[in-house]
């Protein structure tokens, strides 16, 4: 039976954080994800976009994602 190339078991990102001024007192988190295994890079805005972002990242790379079991 030949090989079918299945995505991988584990996913390895590289994650920046950083506190941006947005002036008048206002501050909010940026941050960068890195999927190592393909090189994509995404920006977010805000906690509450990070794991929109890696979920979107894992659908991209081939994981198919049970919204069931995903936050």
């Amino acid at each position: 039976m030949p090989d079918q190339l299945q995505p991988p078991r584990s996913h390895l990102f590289t994650l920046r954080v950083w506190h941006e001024d947005l002036g008048d007192g206002r501050q909010e988190w940026r941050g960068k994800v890195h999927h190592v295994a393909n090189g994509e890079v995404t920006y977010f805005r805000g906690w509450a976009a990070l794991l929109p972002v890696i979920l979107a990242m894992l659908r991209r790379a081939g994981v198919r994602i049970n919204v069931d079991q995903a936050p």
